[in-house]
């Protein structure tokens, strides 16, 4: 049974709060990578009838139709994400440099407790996921923007930190360096909506030949030979749809965005207490931004701390 991962992202669109990219890590037959057949038992999709199983889908339609508890459900039952501080869990799941720069932000509440429900697991045995997390604040993906010229380089090289991370060898979490031979499939979104990702794909695995099978609006897909197993790289348009993995990484990447914009939109009330909360998107975002700006010199920071100009 080959190692399944699903990339997604939120919060590439707004000009406040923190990008947030996930990668979620899935044992699935190879006959059924998608997964959609073989956890049929288990979880539904948002055009199926309401019943005992898990909502997973993409995270616009799961969090749009059914809203938080929704979201927390599929994310927490799925994941085995039991209540517990967020620098705790992030500790474990973050990425490298996640959890330095969100101890820089002010609204940052580490010991909140999450998920906010006690929720049940998926399955009382064992269920072979785990999960990574990258978020850049608004400060450092700026930076990044700075450094690489445009939005899109910042989001790729996100790709490729998520990427890197879950073939890195820790004391504590599952690493697919030593996924015991299995082939793994990393299936993403498009990135930007271009086509041509071998450059990508070879700057996160410089040590191995890449060769493209396919490029195009359809599907991108490569592929990497590493020793004993093969490691297949694809990108196709509205993922979310085609993969149990990437749709789990939908709903992670929106839930632990919507924790931030919880906090965020908190502290900032604080100052101004009839300030609306904010999702960070424009038009809204500008009128929501003018309101803040003669307080943040007295809160120690700049407008790159907290409008992304990208």
């Amino acid at each position: 049974m080959p190692w399944v991962v699903g990339i997604d992202e939120a919060g590439y669109g707004p000009v406040l709060g923190p990008l947030v990219q996930a990668a979620v890590v899935v044992r699935l037959p190879a006959e059924d990578p998608s997964g959609w057949q073989t956890l049929q038992s288990l979880i539904r999709r948002v055009a199926e009838p309401a019943d005992h199983r898990v909502l997973i889908d993409d995270s616009k339609q799961v969090y749009g139709r059914y809203g938080w508890s929704a979201l927390e459900c599929g994310v927490a039952r799925t994941l085995h994400w039991s209540k517990q501080p967020l620098l705790q869990w992030l500790m474990r799941q973050g990425v490298a440099g996640t959890v330095a720069a969100l101890k820089k932000e002010p609204w940052f509440q580490p010991q909140e407790t999450y998920p906010e429900e006690d929720w049940p697991p998926l399955t009382e045995e064992p269920f072979p996921v785990w999960a990574r997390v990258r978020i850049l604040t608004p400060a450092v993906f700026n930076w990044a923007c700075d450094q690489l010229g445009n939005k899109a380089e910042t989001l790729g090289q996100g790709w490729i930190e998520l990427v890197r991370s879950l073939f890195t060898v820790t004391a504590d979490q599952p690493s697919l360096s030593r996924a015991d031979g299995q082939d793994v499939l990393i299936l993403s979104d498009k990135l930007g909506g271009r086509h041509y990702y071998a450059g990508l794909v070879a700057a996160c695995f410089p040590h191995l030949w890449v060769t493209p099978l396919q490029e195009g609006a359809v599907e991108s897909r490569y592929c990497l030979e590493e020793d004993e197993r093969r490691i297949m790289v694809c990108f196709q348009p509205e993922a979310e749809s085609q993969s149990v993995a990437v749709a789990l990484a939908s709903m992670l990447a929106k839930y632990v965005r919507e924790i931030c914009m919880r906090q965020f939109n908190r502290y900032w009330q604080r100052l101004l207490p009839d300030l609306p909360c904010t999702s960070g998107y424009l038009p809204h975002a500008r009128h929501w931004y003018t309101r803040i700006v003669p307080f943040l010199r007295q809160q120690g920071l700049r407008a790159d701390d907290v409008w992304r100009r990208r």
